[in-house]
């Protein structure tokens, strides 16, 4: 059973009525069911990437826009000093300097995500802002009664964590989390996979991980193929998991966001600072110096 659906101060040793059992198989069915299918970008009307880092909220006009179009106006932009970011959907420039001012426009209008970038002002206290934590849980709070998923996530997360003046409350934390991962965040998903790591829970963590690399979540599917090596998975339910993977994966790519991914992504920390694998000479299968003064290249 899950306790953390009926909060922290549930025990296990208490008999579950019957409408908390009928409650829970509920909820269960609605919080292992596949994500529904992502939005549309705005601008090339192919499927919004998974990852969050390939796609962007633009704060003029609240259009979800992949990074393959931002880059592809980038290119095209002919003005000659190009401050500040051109919007490719409603061609307005956005600034450090008129951040704010787009973001309290799209939170008259009840933008769900506006609250949701707002609150990350007002935790950072960017953009000339004062930092006010408590305010940005407020922000959190609106953004997640108006939709904003990244809102009902961030929301768990500062309730498990104990985060931004709240009370730790894991029971809360995780509701909200299942929230989010039933209206299709992958994130949440993968947060909630993670919590389920005991021999009691491990079953719904590895059903966590295998929905959300079905949907092309990349820590997902690597948590599915940990938990196939130590026969948490089958060989069946791994293959097919890989097929979706891809499948999803396959679904979202375009010659310009491949070509954004490729200017934006960064070398990988843990490759980028391993030592380097010197070979070894052909003589006596000794590792080569790295020196260049204690080797010699033969023509």
């Amino acid at each position: 059973m899950h306790w953390g659906l009926l909060g922290d101060d549930f025990s296990p040793d208490r008999l579950l009525s019957d409408e908390e059992k009928h409650e829970a198989k509920v909820r269960d069915e609605a919080l292992f069911k596949d994500h529904p299918p992502r939005p549309d970008c705005d601008i090339c009307f192919n499927q919004l990437p998974v990852a969050s880092n390939q796609k962007t909220y633009k704060l003029c006009c609240g259009k979800i826009v992949c990074d393959g179009c931002i880059e592809e106006i980038r290119d095209k932009d002919s003005r000659k000093e190009k401050v500040g970011d051109l919007c490719p959907f409603c061609r307005v420039v956005s600034t450090s300097s008129n951040t704010v001012e787009l973001v309290k426009k799209r939170m008259e209008v009840n933008d769900p995500e506006s609250f949701m970038v707002m609150a990350h002002i007002l935790t950072e206290g960017t953009y000339g802002q004062k930092m006010d934590k408590k305010k940005a849980i407020s922000l959190m709070e609106r953004g997640s009664e108006l939709g904003s998923l990244d809102a009902t996530a961030s929301l768990g997360n500062a309730y498990i964590h104990g985060a931004f003046g709240l009370q730790k409350d894991i029971g809360k934390g995780k509701r909200y989390l299942e929230n989010a991962a039933i209206k299709g965040s992958v994130e949440a998903r993968y947060r909630l996979g993670c919590m389920e790591n005991t021999e009691e829970t491990v079953s719904r963590g590895v059903k966590h991980f295998i929905i959300g690399a079905r949907d092309g979540h990349k820590p997902c599917l690597d948590a599915v193929k940990n938990a196939f090596t130590r026969g948490y998975v089958t060989k069946e339910e791994y293959e097919d998991t890989l097929r979706t993977y891809h499948e999803s994966q396959n679904a979202t790519k375009t010659k310009e966001r491949e070509k954004a991914l490729k200017f934006n992504t960064r070398a990988d920390d843990k490759e980028l600072f391993k030592d380097p694998l010197w070979p070894d000479c052909p003589i006596c299968s000794i590792p080569l110096p790295s020196e260049p003064q204690g080797s010699t290249y033969l023509v």
